[in-house]
């Protein structure tokens, strides 16, 4: 759930989060209508104590967080910009993906930034991600299973972001071949998807979940192997779809 607010005061921060507290107290059902709640502010938030800006009561979340870091948070869920059209051939230094044999390489040279930049996106994500689960301390024997079942799931896939970003850096540096790069490149594809395939029932309970998941599918399109998943992602997004239609609407064997 978000609310936006003009500005934010101390006084008026405690209050929301004691209205967020309280209503989760006084429910006389189980409180499931939302897992997070946010408040975002068109001015900043520099004013406010750090222990307001986040905290956390019985597995979900408060937060307070400006329109301006909101935006800088959502940046790397944004695809791609299409690639504009070639200028006319002549005489001039070949491109860097000239030098690559196969799509994945080609990819690699011509993205080399943006893929870095969302590899440590999907880094950040991850670890909050990991963090969150940790500081989770369910009392059912099923929540427990499911806390510990997405602990595994997401610790795998953090394991394969290393390995991709480490088999990314020295294709770079010009210490790995094409080949190697490609391989791992592949590896790290088929990680996301086997992700999607074990977990895609908990990656559709949460906004934050769906976001982590769609900035693994950039990397992997990226890089030349995002496969149908990347567009149809895409796809929607340009439809007018947001990433959660988009994600829900794929299925569980969509890769």
């Amino acid at each position: 759930m978000i609310d936006v607010k003009n500005d934010l005061s101390p006084r008026e921060a405690s209050a929301l989060y004691h209205r967020f507290r309280n209503f989760g107290i006084h429910r006389t059902t189980k409180f499931d209508e939302f897992d997070e709640y946010w408040i975002v502010t068109e001015k900043p938030t520099d004013h406010l104590p750090p222990d307001m800006l986040a905290r956390e009561r019985n597995g979900r979340h408060f937060s307070i967080v400006s329109r301006e870091n909101l935006e800088r948070m959502l940046e790397p869920l944004r695809p791609p910009a299409p690639e504009p059209p070639p200028p006319p051939k002549k005489a001039t230094k070949a491109a860097p993906e000239d030098k690559a044999r196969t799509k994945v390489g080609k990819a690699i040279l011509r993205n080399e930034k943006d893929i870095l930049i969302a590899l440590a996106a999907l880094e950040l994500l991850i670890d909050e991600k990991l963090n969150a689960l940790k500081d989770h301390f369910p009392n059912s024997d099923e929540a427990i299973a499911q806390k510990n079942a997405e602990l595994s799931d997401y610790e795998k896939l953090r394991a394969r972001v290393d390995e991709v970003k480490g088999a990314l850096q020295k294709f770079l540096a010009g210490d790995s071949s094409e080949t190697k790069t490609a391989k791992s490149v592949k590896t790290f594809t088929e990680g996301v998807q086997e992700f999607w395939t074990t977990s895609h029932q908990y990656v559709c309970q949460s906004t934050y979940n769906m976001g982590l998941f769609a900035t693994a599918v950039g990397v992997c399109s990226l890089a030349g192997a995002g496969g149908k998943m990347a567009v149809g992602v895409s796809a929607a997004m340009v439809g007018g779809k947001s990433v959660v239609d988009a994600i829900k609407g794929l299925g569980k064997k969509f890769f």
